[in-house]
């Protein structure tokens, strides 16, 4: 019993100081990839708003998205992260819509899909097929006859996940925000 209780008192002692520097180690990186996101954001609201030079952060009805502006000063459009449930996780991608309402760019900033599989959500060719689409154009080819998107073989769920998603951005910024036009 003596042994036991030893070997007990052991493992709480290795388990507590594992936990304190795991907590320390934890609490010096965050801000750094705290920083490093923002940065990463910051580059993928560029390549989804390719026109716009400076972003305007802002909110409606608990939406948080971005306005982006030209060097003009004129408003090229928006850009909004959105997550979505994919077949292995969550998938959170950055859409961004232009004045006219047409999606001009989308990418996958962070998944779980299987790869090899689901993963080729984040290849250009498939994200291309989004580009200059409107809210009623985004439906699957398979799903539907007037469909437009091709599904990745073997990652029907993946592609539907990132087809939702940004129809979800569009229908939100169709009932919610008033883009100008140019």
């Amino acid at each position: 019993m003596k042994k036991v209780l030893q070997v007990g008192m052991s493992l709480t002692f290795i388990c507590s100081i594992s936990a304190a520097i795991l907590s320390f180690v934890y609490q010096k990186t965050k801000p750094l990839i705290d920083l490093e996101r923002e940065k990463s954001i910051k580059i993928a609201q560029k390549e989804v708003l390719p026109r716009a030079v400076t972003f305007e952060t802002n909110k409606i009805k608990e939406r948080e998205f971005s306005i982006g502006y030209n060097d003009g000063d004129q408003q090229e459009g928006i850009v909004m992260n959105v997550s979505v449930k994919g077949y292995s996780g969550k998938i959170d991608m950055i859409v961004g819509v232009n004045n006219e309402r047409e999606i001009s760019g989308l990418k996958v900033l962070q998944h779980t899909e299987t790869p090899g599989l689901g993963a080729k959500i984040t290849r250009e060719n498939f994200l291309k097929q989004f580009y200059g689409n409107k809210d009623c154009d985004l439906v699957l080819k398979k799903e539907s006859p007037s469909g437009k998107i091709d599904a990745i073989t073997g990652a029907t769920i993946s592609s539907r996940a990132v087809t939702m998603g940004t129809k979800k951005c569009l229908n939100w910024v169709n009932e919610n925000y008033y883009l100008k036009d140019k």
